[in-house]
């Protein structure tokens, strides 16, 4: 049986694709369900006066992160994330869809914690207290239980901007990064000299200008009494 060129060169093409998708490495952050969601921070986000669907991803992963290929979908080959689900869509047209990579500021270092080695979900009030969440390494949401947890979020959201307007909530700082003090090289320390511990030999320590001088002076000569009484 004979082959054809072009059945080798479509099958060879396939092959090259395969083992493309095989190689990718998926980062947290590119999926295209989130091409359109804005990164923002809390603060902000609270002047929407809407819930908000807070996404965490670890972008910097030296691994595939499948928990964010779960959550936004991957380009190539195609595969709809959680975030495509028709139940999902149609829940997150009434929040505000938000973006943050873990290493990003402007929100609680505890949720961006949350996506660490993975991707995080939460779900907030308009006043960004926490209504659900999903962290990495947890469980992962289902279509229909998420939809009625958003539903909730939203019938209760004009109660809680209405109570934000009388009682505004304390506007959000990020705390500082600790301060690293820089090394300072280790002093060299003067080696003491070395005392000679060899026996019979003690006082060969004392410094030779100790000893005592010559005197300069020539000896007296005898006085002429002295001769007269030998």
């Amino acid at each position: 049986m004979r082959i054809s060129a072009a059945c080798l060169a479509v099958g060879l093409l396939a092959f090259c694709f395969d083992a493309h998708a095989a190689a990718v490495v998926i980062r947290g952050g590119t999926g295209p369900a989130i091409e359109t969601w804005k990164t923002t921070d809390l603060n902000t986000a609270r002047g929407g006066e809407k819930p908000m669907l807070l996404y965490v991803y670890d972008r910097d992963m030296k691994k595939s992160n499948d928990l964010a290929s779960f959550y936004e979908g991957v380009a190539y080959p195609v595969k709809k994330g959680f975030f495509a689900d028709p139940k999902v869509s149609a829940a997150l047209s009434g929040v505000q869809t938000i973006k943050i990579p873990t290493v990003g500021t402007g929100w609680p270092a505890n949720l961006l914690a949350g996506g660490a080695n993975g991707a995080a979900l939460y779900l907030l009030a308009a006043d960004g207290s926490v209504i659900a969440q999903w962290v990495s390494g947890g469980d992962k949401p289902s279509p229909a239980a998420f939809a009625q947890l958003v539903a909730g979020a939203v019938a209760a959201n004009q109660q809680v901007v209405d109570k934000m307007k009388a009682n505004p909530p304390a506007k959000f700082v990020d705390a500082p990064k600790p301060v690293v003090a820089e090394a300072k090289p280790a002093e060299k320390q003067e080696e003491a000299p070395k005392k000679n511990t060899m026996p019979g030999l003690a006082n060969a320590e004392k410094p030779a200008g100790d000893a005592p001088k010559p005197s300069d002076k020539p000896a007296a000569a005898p006085s002429k009494k002295d001769d007269a009484n030998e």
